[in-house]
């Protein structure tokens, strides 16, 4: 029996839950937890791995398992073993695990930030965080003079690049100021500030001003960076150098190639956007945008 739980804890508290879509053959999942929200109508996720004997010799099993949001004290797998007709029991324990916090919190989306996520398949209702293939988050600081952005998402090939654009500009794409979140030298993330002048354009132009980047994350093939934008620009000479959300913009969502120093824009189909133009003081920003397919 395999089970996540906060280190030193008694009561013994159990954290996370188990993936059940993908499970070793001759295993199961199944909640011990107490159901404090069953009274909600809230579904419950799965807490406790459970695997029998089988009738050939496992040299390892593989489960997935997803952390909390907001976890914050150390956390340890406990594995207990019952030997054939209960003639023997034992327990052991992982290291202490300590969560990091960044890439991304999901916790505030729709309240204090706005979020997109796209998943591969499925419905775009139920594409979850843990599934997104790509995810983008947009924080306003509290005098809304500058907003933390985070992009980030799965890194399929390490010659492309992760984006994220605004314009006021739907049709044609016109002065959509870029950031784009890729790695360099294939180990080092890193961001770029980009310009598209047009849909029609194959490649995205160098843009005034570079961008600074606050965090960045690598985790297997998903890449995340996180940065800060002011949003309006203080005279004219600096048009591109800022966001200028002020005024209603879209926000796009995609992710292409990078041929050496060249970003090479992708598909206008692949391509997502905020489905309505987004003003800063607007209560339309607080919201989850989700594709798929």
């Amino acid at each position: 029996m395999l089970q996540a739980q906060l280190k030193d804890k008694t009561p013994t508290m159990l954290i996370g839950y188990f993936d059940d879509v993908v499970m070793p053959r001759n295993s199961m999942v199944m909640i011990c937890r107490d159901n404090t929200d069953e009274d909600k109508g809230t579904k419950m996720s799965p807490d406790t791995v459970l695997s029998k004997a089988a009738d050939v010799r496992y040299t390892n099993l593989t489960i997935n398992w997803m952390a909390p949001e907001d976890a914050t004290e150390p956390i340890e797998f406990v594995l207990s073993v019952m030997g054939k007709d209960s003639e023997w029991y034992a327990i052991y324990k992982s290291e202490p695990l300590k969560l990091k916090h960044f890439p991304v919190s999901t916790r505030e989306c729709a309240t204090t930030k706005s979020c997109f996520r796209y998943c591969v398949k499925g419905d775009p209702s139920k594409c979850m965080a843990h599934n997104a293939r790509y995810m983008a988050t947009f924080e306003y600081n509290k005098n809304k003079t500058e907003i933390t952005i985070v992009v980030g998402g799965q890194l399929m090939d390490t010659q492309g690049y992760l984006a994220v654009g605004f314009t006021d500009d739907h049709k044609h794409m016109k002065h959509t100021d870029i950031a784009a979140c890729y790695l360099e030298d294939n180990q080092t993330v890193a961001i770029k500030h980009l310009l598209l002048n047009g849909i029609n354009e194959g490649v995205l132009d160098n843009a005034q001003g570079d961008l600074t980047l606050d965090k960045s994350d690598i985790d297997g093939d998903y890449v995340w960076c996180s940065f800060t934008r002011e949003v309006s620009p203080d005279n004219d000479n600096d048009k591109h150098t800022n966001l200028e959300l002020m005024k209603p913009t879209y926000f796009y969502y995609f992710w292409g190639a990078k041929i050496e120093t060249r970003f090479i824009l992708p598909e206008r189909s692949q391509i997502k956007r905020s489905k309505s133009a987004i003003k800063h003081d607007s209560d339309s920003f607080n919201v989850i945008h989700s594709s798929a397919g």
